[in-house]
């Protein structure tokens, strides 16, 4: 007799049941995946202007670097001794009207002075001297102070241009003066805050000055000594100093990215702002990013990698295209400059500005 257990009997109808069920699950996969390869197409009929805007949107992004112009300042002579004068003389390559000043950081114990035409004028390191500008030169002398026990120093003079109507330098230009006290006995006290007398500033209208960004309230003062007479302002140039300035608006061409000015643009069109970053100090700006919240549905905000060191003047001007914007009358927008706080600013407050792009 045939044990069940070791010698099972095969069963054809089992057999025939199983096949059956694959079968149908098979059938049922394939059916779903039709299914959902209808319904797919079925959407992009349905709602075609849904999916492409859905591909297109972008934002492109372009930039132009735009070193600072440069004045050619040269010095008769880069080696004085203490007291001995010297003449700063510069080339303007352009005809522009404007002011010119005179600034040097703090060194160890010295001062410059103006001593043109007979004049004995003390300029203060770390200020802004401004001057009447006559045939692109000026004369100098370099002084160390009591107590001062280097053998020389090295002193950068900068001499600055201003157009009129700027907000900020419009060119410069740095050489270096070297002033020794080898074989010169004119060392002299340095100038103390205590001799100076302050009195109120002339009007705008008897001597126009350019206009600076300072931290707060901004002041202009005359500082009187005895037959001597100077004006002096707080030095913004003492730090890097990073703004924006918007350009204009338009439009981009998808096709060649071509920028085009446009007053008024649609809601099919790709809308671009074009601006430039300006280091409107006198320092280096170092390393720094910016960001910029684009009027777009749903909402963006552009944050840009790592931008290059700026030098005082330096400018990048950029253009931000973007697709999707708000289907409103008026559209806001938002650049702020140095969003991670890596730059050390004596300002801060220029830092974000707003534009408004209309449709």
């Amino acid at each position: 007799m045939d044990n069940p257990v070791l010698n099972p009997k095969k069963n054809p109808e089992s057999d025939t049941k199983k096949t059956r069920d694959a079968s149908m699950k098979t059938l049922a996969v394939i059916g779903l995946i039709a299914l959902l390869g209808l319904v797919s197409v079925g959407i992009i009929r349905i709602a075609p202007d849904v999916v492409r805007s859905i591909a297109s949107a972008a934002v492109s992004f372009s930039s132009i670097f735009v070193p600072a112009p440069k004045l050619a300042v040269t010095a008769s002579k880069t080696t004085v001794n203490s007291g001995e004068p010297f003449t700063l003389s510069w080339t303007q390559a352009n005809t522009d009207l404007g002011s010119y000043t005179i600034s040097y950081p703090c060194v160890n114990n010295s001062h410059l002075a103006d001593v043109t035409a007979g004049k004995n004028t003390v300029i203060f390191c770390n200020s802004i001297y401004q001057f009447l500008n006559e045939g692109n030169s000026i004369t100098l002398a370099g002084y160390l102070d009591a107590g001062n026990t280097n053998q020389s120093i090295d002193i950068p003079v900068s001499v600055r241009f201003t157009k009129n109507g700027a907000s900020s330098q419009t060119s410069e230009g740095t050489v270096t003066i070297t002033i020794s006290n080898s074989g010169n006995t004119s060392i002299q006290p340095t100038p103390s805050p205590t001799n100076i007398t302050i009195v109120p500033s002339p009007s705008p209208s008897a001597t126009p000055h350019p206009t600076y960004q300072t931290p707060g309230q901004a002041t202009q003062s005359v500082y009187v000594m005895p037959g001597q007479q100077t004006s002096v302002t707080a030095n913004p140039y003492v730090n890097p100093d990073l703004t924006a300035h918007i350009l204009a608006t338009g439009i981009i061409d998808p096709v060649t990215n071509v920028f085009t000015v446009k007053d008024k643009v649609l809601p099919s069109n790709r809308a671009a702002i074009q601006f430039e970053i300006v280091n409107q100090g006198g320092r280096p700006s170092g390393t720094w990013s910016f960001a910029v919240v684009l009027p777009t549905f749903p909402a963006f905000t552009f944050m840009s990698e790592s931008q290059p060191s700026l030098n005082p003047g330096d400018k990048i001007q950029y253009t931000i295209g973007f697709d999707q914007i708000k289907q409103q009358t008026k559209n806001d927008f938002i650049i702020n400059v140095d969003n991670r706080s890596e730059v050390n600013e004596t300002n801060k407050t220029n830092n974000i500005v707003q534009g408004s792009i209309f449709e």
